[in-house]
């Protein structure tokens, strides 16, 4: 029978060998870890390879280009291009499909904005109404995709410009946003989207930037969507929202409101394919070619100078089907150009 001598040396001995065990599992686990993660390093996995389900897609259709011949110049931070990986989504724009209470539905949205009498077709599923008080105005509205433009004659009424209770920019931007709600116009996509709203004065027969609310005739206001995965959509003009407006200083019913713009597609974000990318360098490349589009000219000169090169989403209005990625190069004079960042391959 083992004495209490032999049962202590025992339990010492067994107590090193389990606190030794279990020592050695903590740092094989710690090395273990560090060792995967050094591999992992060194050799990453392969990229996921680009899904392409929508099949090859159109190319984007970018409004005709009157800028006319420029020279670019590249200055960013670094000297270079940035590439925004090898892949992107490319996002399913639904259809507006035509129905046969369409029609009503249009009316109904055009009372909603204060035209009540008949209006004539001007082609296909377009209408016009008419007002003629306070001051001539006009709604043409397509009753399949809800888009419309509301213009008020206001230069029949010069006193206009004596009205001065301009809304601020805050403002003016709640009473954009509520009137698109009346018409049942605001998607989720916009209700969070940038909003921009800027002074004019009228001179010279033309509206132009005012210096300030006190040197305001008007507020104009833009209200764009909402980025996607953190990433700006940008229309053909960045500069006009799909919501675009501009508000007088008048108070008088019909006289606030003096444009009025929707334009809209139906994005589905839930629907989308991812798409090989071209290189930073090479959408460059395809800038000085002339494959790019210049979406805002320089102010001054012909000469474009790069300072920030970006990735954004096209939103086109020409009945397209997908939402697209694009490079963005921004420089001085307000200049910005577009290129389609989807590889050749994949475009039509």
């Amino acid at each position: 029978m083992a004495n209490l001598t032999e049962i202590a040396r025992v339990t010492r001995v067994s107590v090193k060998v389990v606190g030794a065990l279990l020592v050695t599992l903590v740092v094989g686990r710690v090395l273990l870890t560090w060792s995967v993660s050094m591999y992992k390093a060194m050799v990453p996995p392969p990229p996921i390879p680009p899904t392409v389900g929508f099949n090859k897609l159109p190319r984007p259709v970018f409004p005709e280009d009157s800028a006319g011949e420029l020279t670019y110049k590249l200055e960013t931070v670094d000297g270079s291009v940035p590439s925004y990986g090898p892949s992107a989504k490319v996002y399913f724009i639904s259809k507006s499909q035509t129905s046969l209470l369409g029609l009503d539905r249009g009316k109904q949205k055009a009372a909603a904005l204060g035209f009540v009498f008949e209006p004539e077709q001007t082609s296909g599923t377009l209408y016009r109404w008419k007002n003629t008080s306070p001051m001539p105005a006009t709604l043409d509205l397509d009753y399949t995709t809800g888009n419309f433009t509301m213009k008020v004659a206001w230069e029949t009424n010069p006193k206009l410009l004596n009205e001065k209770l301009i809304p601020s920019e805050v403002q003016a931007i709640a009473e954009a946003k509520n009137y698109l709600k009346q018409a049942g116009a605001l998607p989720a996509d916009m209700v969070n989207g940038e909003a921009v709203a800027t002074y004019l004065k009228y001179s010279g027969g033309k509206m132009v930037k005012a210096i300030s609310l006190s040197d305001a005739d008007f507020v104009e206001v833009n209200l764009f969507r909402q980025s996607v995965d953190k990433v700006k959509i940008l229309p053909a003009d960045p500069n006009v929202g799909l919501g675009h407006f501009i508000f007088s200083g008048s108070r008088g019913q019909g006289e606030r409101i003096l444009l009025a713009e929707y334009k809209h597609t139906q994005v589905e974000y839930q629907q989308f394919e991812t798409y090989p990318l071209i290189s930073g360098d090479v959408a460059w490349q395809k800038l000085n070619g002339g494959e790019g589009y210049v979406a805002v000219a320089p102010e001054n000169g012909d000469t474009a100078v790069v300072r920030r090169v970006s990735i954004a989403y096209y939103d086109s209005l020409n009945s397209e089907s997908y939402l697209q990625p694009i490079y963005v190069f921004e420089g001085d004079d307000g200049f910005m150009g577009y290129v389609p960042a989807v590889s050749d391959m994949w475009l039509q």
